[in-house]
């Protein structure tokens, strides 16, 4: 007997134009679901480069506030006078040394008339070893070549007042001492006495104290400050310039705003953005507070609606080398 074979049949046309429709649907929600990741992941990314523009710069800020006025004769204050307005966008901070970097002559000794001066400074050394051996000594900061000036604490005055500068030729860590000599090879004069406790400071010029001008520049003034993007906003980079040397090297980009307000040394300790009523005569500023904006292009062109990811940053750096002067 034979039998009928089974009916078999594809889909319709209405079937298939429903699965296409609900594959469509479920691909249309996943690419939806991909570009808010991804926006969300660029707008983190834009965020943490602004939060690391912010610390970079504040932290190189704060570092030379701190050793504002360090060293320098006693009558240059921690800041140079005349150039600070209402809402100062730019400092200029005074230090015996840009990089921070001293060392301590721990022998009293007077110069010979030779063509160099050699001045122990301090070490570290470990516990129970040999003291010619050492850990770590004050030489570690300096290599030859380095220009550096000696600087008497109790009163910023330099014994070597008339030289402009010393170079550092030689450096010993086994008996740890610095080496140094005139420009030129001239001789030291002799009996010059230089004293336990006198520090020696690295410089970056021919002057009695050195001068950091912390200012905003575009690309205009400063080829290593990115160019913007056409339609962008004008990028703006935080400059750290030595001396008045031009270009200054730069800290950080995006740097949207930088102000400083100064806080007084009375009871009440006032704030005040005008530092022209805080003589620079008398340690009247106890303190600065940096207040810094940062935003990338992108960040500061959110569409409507969108919470912005410019930053704000403050900090209170207060004052370690005023004076009475």
């Amino acid at each position: 007997m034979r039998t009928s074979p089974r009916d078999e049949h594809g889909f319709t046309m209405i079937e298939v134009l429903v699965v296409a429709a609900l594959i469509g649907v479920v691909v249309s929600a996943i690419y939806s679901l991909y570009l808010t990741t991804l926006k969300y992941g660029n707008k983190q990314s834009d965020i943490t480069e602004v939060q690391q523009n912010l610390r970079i710069a504040m932290d190189s800020i704060a570092g030379d506030l701190r050793l504002a006025g360090v060293l320098v004769p006693v009558t240059a204050g921690p800041f140079t006078a005349g150039v600070l307005g209402t809402y100062s966008t730019s400092l200029t901070i005074n230090s015996a040394s840009p990089d921070g970097v001293f060392a301590r002559i721990t022998i009293a000794k007077s110069s010979s008339a030779y063509a160099n001066f050699s001045a122990a400074v301090a070490s570290e050394v470990p516990s129970g070893t040999n003291p010619t051996n050492t850990s770590r000594t004050d030489t570690d900061v300096f290599k030859s070549g380095d220009q550096v000036r000696i600087v008497r604490p109790v009163d910023n005055s330099q014994p070597f007042v008339n030289y402009t500068c010393l170079v550092v030729s030689s450096l010993n860590t086994a008996r740890p001492s610095v080496t140094m000599t005139r420009p030129g090879g001239a001789a030291f004069a002799a009996g010059v006495n230089i004293n336990s406790g006198d520090m020696i400071a690295k410089e970056a010029g021919t002057h009695a104290y050195d001068t950091i001008l912390y200012s905003l520049v575009t690309n205009a003034s400063n080829s290593n400050c990115p160019a913007a993007l056409p339609n962008t906003p004008t990028i703006q980079c935080l400059e750290r310039s030595i001396n008045g040397k031009k270009p200054g090297d730069i800290i950080a980009t995006n740097i949207s705003s930088m102000r400083f307000s100064y806080i007084d040394n009375t009871a009440s300790h006032n704030e005040t953005n005008a530092p022209a009523t805080l003589p620079f005569t008398i340690p009247n500023i106890l303190a600065v507070r940096v207040t810094l904006q940062a935003g990338t292009s992108a960040t500061v062109n959110t569409a409507a609606g969108e919470k912005s990811s410019v930053r704000q940053l403050s900090t209170v750096v207060k004052l370690r080398n005023r004076r009475a002067y």
